[in-house]
């Protein structure tokens, strides 16, 4: 499962498609159909590859930053390579602001949100600009960060075992802004328990306070210890976090030894 930007095209090249998109209003003005053309893919949802996904939510919007009014929003479904959303550009040409996502959208005025929960891989699109009565590209990410593998490492002689790792004071859900980007209203988790090994865990990107306990074993030497650190969980990125146990708390037990060595020394008998 690939993390990087995904790119959501209305049909350019395909005449047939395009054709399916144009329409005539009760007044024979020419109206296209606004629907979108998946392509080029590099991205995958935690189920699918996001072409395979069956519909899009889609809100249009006008209005400036800040004072955005809500026009409609629809479902695109697919329908052979397109997505298509039932609206129509309209002749008076306004002007758009399109948002797109796999969750529901509800509107704001500083821009619509989707909300998002650590179960849940989402991905958006925000279009501030979009050509009239033509094919537009969105540019779909996931805004949430993943957690992925957690490996660990220590001094060559030296051993592991009993590690565990968490995550404290996680933000696993909230609500997300497509068109600022800023996350709020997020729910807060004591701490996210994360496996040696493979993790599929979905959070609100940010630094974070990583714990790791562990036991270290040398020879007859073993011990048991927590430490931990600070980590940036990045958006749009599977984070992989390699743990290094740098500081060997586990010192070899030696000795000096002196030799004293043997001397002759006279023993006393008497015989009676």
């Amino acid at each position: 499962m690939k993390t990087k930007l995904i790119v959501m095209s209305a049909a350019f090249a395909v005449a047939a498609a395009l054709s399916s998109c144009d329409k005539e209003d009760s007044k024979s003005i020419a109206t296209r159909q606004i629907c979108f053309e998946a392509f080029d893919v590099d991205i995958a949802t935690k189920v699918s590859a996001v072409t395979e996904l069956a519909s899009f939510n889609v809100l249009a919007s006008t209005g400036s930053a800040g004072s955005e009014s809500k026009k409609w929003d629809a479902v695109a479904t697919k329908t052979g390579n397109s997505y298509a959303t039932q609206k129509y550009w309209p002749a008076t040409n306004p002007s758009y602001h399109f948002y797109a996502s796999n969750a529901s959208i509800s509107f704001a005025q500083a821009g619509p949100t989707v909300q998002a929960s650590g179960s849940s891989d989402l991905v958006c699109a925000y279009l501030a600009q979009p050509t009239h009565n033509a094919s537009n590209t969105l540019n779909f990410i996931h805004p949430q960060a993943r957690m992925g593998s957690i490996s660990t490492s220590v001094s060559n002689g030296y051993t592991l075992s009993g590690v565990s790792v968490y995550l404290a004071n996680v933000k696993e859900s909230g609500k997300y802004n497509i068109r600022t980007g800023e996350w709020t209203e997020c729910d807060t988790t004591e701490k996210m328990t994360l496996a040696v090994g493979n993790n599929d865990k979905y959070l609100v990107p940010g630094s974070y306070v990583m714990y790791v306990t562990y036991t270290i074993t040398k020879g007859d030497y073993s011990g048991t210890f927590t430490k931990n650190g600070t980590v940036q969980i990045s958006q749009g990125k599977i984070n992989n976090v390699s743990v290094s146990i740098a500081n060997d708390p586990a010192v070899a037990i030696g000795f000096n030894v002196s030799v004293t060595p043997w001397e002759a020394k006279p023993v006393n008998l008497t015989l009676s």
